[in-house]
């Protein structure tokens, strides 16, 4: 095993998920949607299981249309660019543009679908636009300048040219002009000016919340303060004070003249961009506010949080209804361009609700509406004060001088939602949310958002056992066994399933015996990183040493003798182990430097041009990766006190060995050195040397197939020399003589 390979940078990481095949037929998202958008008749919800998913909301069923599947982890929110292109943000740190096909029964690309695929497309995004450090948080577009812009967890605002067809993609951030953009992966590198200067009083906190027009974009985070921004001048126009927590949302109307901000300090705030001030506050959740939508006519306000409400406000009549209420936090509240519904979504699980409204509890305005601020702004206008009298009048609402709050109930006299039903439900999925790495490295144990606990095997990316409900505690000690191998991969239920991480620092340091990894021998035992990246990367090297092989036939003589000796030369290496693992396997490579994918596909998918890491090529092509050295470990082999047996001679009762030396073994040493006359059996056969002999630790007696490493974990558990010690087994021992008593 190992050829030792030179150092390679490793900032790289290979993922893959294990597969269940049940989970796969089943539609919905297994973990909370952060953002939904309506686009025609297709319903786009954006999941932190890292997918997007299209529905047709065109049908009473709402069946699923679409898989949107490149990102790797929480995807934030999404935005429409056209009525064929949308874009999505997500804390893997990219930006990606997709496609609204017209026609779902049309393959992408023109590739065909697969008897396993369910009836849904796989989308891949048109680009991604790479140039955020940190998770993106939210995603605006402006329609009259075609311009994209994106905010991020790193205080950063970039702006993106989305006419990717014409021109390539540029961003712009909040660095100084002598620096260079970074342009999407797809496209040529761009180098650009940038749109923010360091010395414009830049974030200094990451960024939560993000709205756009013409000439004003709008910021707010971490830092309690709103900010415009002019993306013309590249100046800071204004900053808000006044909320006391994160802003998780804004809204900005279509003129500019007035700003909605939510916040985690349970408020809502309405600003007059003219005025610079603050005209309104509404304190009307009892929790963290999360969601804002706004209709056409930007005068009724929907909100949401984790307070699990949804209230509709009247901007002209200050006016709030509680329209929806669920036990769990709400995530977001949308509402549609038609206004005839809402849809509401939760943080921890993947189910989707719409409520449609009723003729009597809400009417679409039209988008010249008079907006009468005057009213908003004078507590003192007789109009407003019939208003309040009429809010006290009604458990729903109420108004008191400049801030709308709900009056305070009687106990036992709860506020009533105005829809208690849902009109359409969809379906969500359970996902993972807690996992356990068994200590024989190979399987792992999950419990999902139903408490359904799986095992898995780690080898084959595949489901063992559903064990169902059962107590995790319990479950994880009756799967312990008495190995010890060193950690060899991570765990990851980010995005609700089990995602295995292969790390070069630790990807090669178990070397497993084949009777555990169920391989053919010889050889007795493999590294098991390196079987499982060839079995990750199997179609990858078949393609690119058949590309290799064309290639060799267009070269010179010269060239090709000198690609025959390398062929040779590589024929030497050990043959390529690999384990019984499913094509549709998703594998991911991506840089841990900045959180981006070099590679995403499945191990069917992978071709021969992709460029892997170096440290990946080397042991995949030429077998060559740097193992972990082994340890050799010392021990004493002692007779049991007051047992009869010779002790062993002096210069062999000290051994050293690697990890993997069983007790078996060791007692047909003792046997051996001893030359020990073993008893026959039945059959006249000697018995085996653990038949007849027992090894003990610290007074334990050990099974005969652990290790080295295992008893100095489990029961030497010292670091000092291990001690063990020999006895016959008790069937052997001599027996005392027995005296009658009349003698």
């Amino acid at each position: 095993p190992g050829r030792k390979a030179p150092q390679r940078s490793s900032h790289f990481r290979v993922s893959y998920q294990l597969l269940d095949s049940d989970h796969l037929k089943s539609t919905g998202h297994s973990l909370g949607v952060n953002d939904v958008l309506v686009s025609g008749n297709q319903l786009l919800t954006a999941s932190r299981d890292s997918f997007i998913h299209s529905w047709d909301v065109s049908q009473p069923s709402c069946p699923m249309l679409n898989t949107y599947a490149h990102h790797s982890h929480w995807v934030n929110q999404m935005c429409i660019c056209s009525p064929s292109v949308f874009a999505s943000c997500s804390s893997d740190t990219t930006v990606k543009l997709w496609n609204i096909p017209e026609n779902n029964n049309e393959p992408e690309n023109g590739s065909s679908n697969t008897e396993d695929e369910a009836a849904t497309q796989i989308r891949t995004p048109l680009c991604t636009l790479e140039s955020h450090t940190d998770y993106v948080s939210c995603v605006s577009f402006n329609k009259s300048t075609n311009t994209l812009c994106s905010a991020s967890f790193d205080k950063t605002v970039a702006l993106w040219d989305v006419e990717y067809e014409t021109a390539p993609l540029r961003t712009f951030s909040e660095h100084s002009d002598s620096d260079a953009a970074t342009g999407s992966s797809h496209e040529p590198e761009d180098t650009t000016r940038r749109i923010f200067h360091e010395n414009l009083g830049i974030h200094k906190g990451s960024i939560y919340s993000l709205a756009t027009i013409d000439s004003l974009i709008v910021t707010g985070g971490t830092e309690h303060i709103i900010r415009g921004w002019d993306p013309r001048s590249k100046e800071c126009s204004f900053k808000f004070r006044g909320h006391r927590d994160v802003i998780r949302d804004l809204l900005i109307s279509a003129d500019g003249t007035k700003i909605i901000s939510a916040s985690s300090d349970l408020s809502i705030k309405l600003w007059d961009t003219g005025e610079r001030k603050c005209i309104k506050t509404y304190s009307i959740h009892d929790d963290s506010v999360w969601s804002l939508a706004i209709d056409q006519s930007f005068s009724r306000l929907f909100s949401a949080g984790r307070d699990g409400n949804v209230f509709l406000t009247d901007l002209l009549t200050a006016q709030s209804s509680l329209l929806v209420h669920r036990e769990s936090s709400i995530a977001k509240v949308y509402l549609p361009p038609d206004e005839e519904s809402i849809w509401v979504t939760t943080p921890k699980d993947g189910t989707i609700y719409n409520y449609s409204f009723d003729a009597k509890n809400y009417q679409k305005r039209q988008s010249d509406v008079n907006y009468e601020m005057e009213l908003l702004c004078s507590p003192s206008s007789p109009g407003l004060q019939a208003l309040s009298e009429f809010a006290h009048s009604s458990p729903s609402f109420s108004f008191l001088d400049s801030s709308v709050k709900l009056p305070e109930m009687e106990a036992g006299e709860p506020v009533i939602p105005l829809y208690n039903d849902p009109s359409v439900v969809i379906l969500g999925k359970a996902g993972i949310v807690k996992h356990h790495i068994l200590n024989d490295r190979i399987h792992i144990l999950t419990q999902d958002s139903s408490d359904q606990i799986v095992l898995w095997n780690v080898l084959t990316a595949s489901k063992v056992e559903d064990i169902g409900i059962a107590d995790w505690e319990k479950t994880i000690e009756a799967r312990f066994q008495l190995i010890s191998i060193p950690q060899w991969f991570r765990v990851d239920h980010t995005t609700g399933v089990p995602l295995i991480h292969l790390d070069l620092a630790q990807c090669f340091n178990a070397v497993i015996d084949h009777s555990l990894l169920e391989l053919p021998k010889p050889p007795l035992r493999s590294n098991v990183g390196h079987v499982l990246l060839n079995t990750l990367f199997s179609t990858w090297r078949e393609k690119r040493m058949q590309l290799s092989s064309e290639g060799q036939k267009q070269e010179s003589v010269q060239e090709a003798e000198a690609d025959t000796k390398t062929d040779e030369k590589a024929a030497q290496k050990p043959r390529f182990l690999t384990f019984d693992m499913s094509a549709l396997t998703p594998v991911v490579i991506s840089n841990t430097n900045n959180g981006r994918n070099i590679f995403c596909g499945t191990i069917g998918s992978a071709s021969g041009t992709d460029d892997l890491p170096a440290w990946v090529e080397d042991c995949v092509l030429l077998g060559l990766y740097n193992s972990r050295e082994e340890n050799k470990y010392s021990f004493y082999v002692k007779p049991q006190k007051g047992e009869e047996l010779c002790p062993l001679p002096i210069g062999e009762n000290k051994l050293s060995s690697l990890r993997w030396l069983t007790v078996r073994r060791i007692l047909g040493y003792v046997v051996k050195t001893l030359k020990l006359s073993l008893p026959e059996d039945e059959e006249g056969e000697e018995v085996p040397a653990h038949e007849y002999l027992e090894l003990l630790c610290k007074g334990d007696v050990l099974d005969i197939s652990l290790d080295l490493a295992a008893i100095k974990t489990f029961y030497w558990k010292s670091g000092k020399e291990i001690v063990l010690h020999y006895r016959r087994q008790e069937t052997y021992l001599p027996h005392p003589i027995s005296y009658s008593e009349d003698i």
